[in-house]
């Protein structure tokens, strides 16, 4: 909230990397988990009354948001999701082998905004391929290179205004590989 309103709304898009959807509201969510509305408060559905209070911030149209890299979505986000504007590239549709999926939904996105905040949530990582990030990191995600490559892709069309990197935990990296990756 406090990037996006130190940003402005205007002319901004959000690519969204995270292998969990984190769009629950205080009324779907099952566990009353906060983090997992993160992508719910930048669109507007939810903590309406605490987002007025930030100076600057507006909440980002649901069209301009690219959700990459999910893999693990309740099914009330589901839902939501499938009703909303969001463009959703699931895990399994990123990466080298698989090009197409997220560029088509970024040249969508390009059509409509000209920068993006990319939020960098690193239990998009595979725990195999690339490390444990978190307590919360299922498998199946990303490599490096395919996160990698996907960033270079948003590179490529847009001017990243501002890069929000989450949900590092150092106890479930003990080899250090889900740091060098962030780095």
């Amino acid at each position: 909230v406090g990037t996006i309103a130190g940003l402005g709304a205007s002319d901004l898009g959000v690519v969204w990397f995270d292998a969990l959807a984190d769009f629950n509201t205080p009324e779907t969510t099952t566990t009353g988990f906060t983090d997992g509305m993160g992508l719910a408060v930048t669109v507007g559905h939810c903590w309406k009354e605490m987002t007025r209070g930030v100076p600057g911030f507006s909440a980002v149209a649901e069209r301009d948001v690219v959700l990459a890299g999910v893999r693990a979505i309740e099914p009330a986000e589901e839902e939501r999701l499938a009703a909303s504007d969001v463009s959703v590239v699931g895990a399994d549709r990123i990466g080298l082998e698989k090009p197409g999926t997220l560029e088509v939904a970024l040249d969508g996105l390009k059509s409509r905004v000209g920068r993006v905040y990319v939020h960098l949530d690193l239990d998009v990582l595979d725990p195999e391929k690339a490390g444990k990030a978190n307590e919360f990191a299922p498998a199946g995600g990303l490599s490096a290179e395919d996160l990698k490559t996907a960033l270079c892709v948003i590179r490529e069309r847009f001017a990243i205004a501002a890069v929000g990197m989450a949900s590092y935990d150092p106890a479930f990296d003990a080899d250090g590989r889900v740091l060098a990756v962030a780095l």
